[in-house]
């Protein structure tokens, strides 16, 4: 995953469980205890500066 802060690698194992509704789903209990979205291959924080970086950039260029 690329983050604000560099490359991070890490692991983790994904379980299957059954919904109240008889679907089988598959999770990550490393996702959701970190609170991870679901984004690719970048963090939440870095998907914002990328998105601040290219909204003020649109904004500069606009006023030029």
């Amino acid at each position: 995953m690329k983050t604000v802060y560099g490359e991070v690698t890490y692991s983790r194992r994904v379980y299957r469980t059954e919904q109240e509704d008889g679907r089988t789903a598959y999770i990550y209990f490393l996702d959701q205890a970190m609170q991870m979205e679901k984004i690719g291959l970048i963090s939440t924080n870095l998907e914002e500066k990328i998105a601040l970086t290219v909204t003020e950039s649109l904004i500069v260029s606009t006023q030029m």
